[in-house]
């Protein structure tokens, strides 16, 4: 597995993107050597395929899902760089 810095990352993104698509290999993205995330490849169809197919076997099981999914709010300070964690 390839490893590549932050600054690197940032101006060879979309050439980084393709090269993992290509291969299939991940990369991990580091910070001063420390890894922060990895950059993996996903097959949009299997992935899409499977989210669909449990949404269909849900709802012959069960009655389907006709209310909208509220999420409980989030207290977040606009100032804070959540990155900087």
């Amino acid at each position: 597995m390839k490893a590549i810095g932050i600054y690197e990352v940032k101006t060879k993104i979309s050439e980084i993107c393709e090269t993992v698509k290509k291969t299939h290999e991940p990369v991990i993205i580091t910070k001063r050597g420390v890894p922060m995330v990895k950059i993996t490849s996903i097959d949009s169809k299997k992935e899409q395929s499977d989210v669909w197919g449990k949404y269909y076997t849900y709802t012959k099981a069960n009655s389907p899902i006709l209310e909208e999914i509220v999420l409980p709010s989030r207290d977040v300070d606009p100032l804070k760089n959540t990155l900087d964690d």
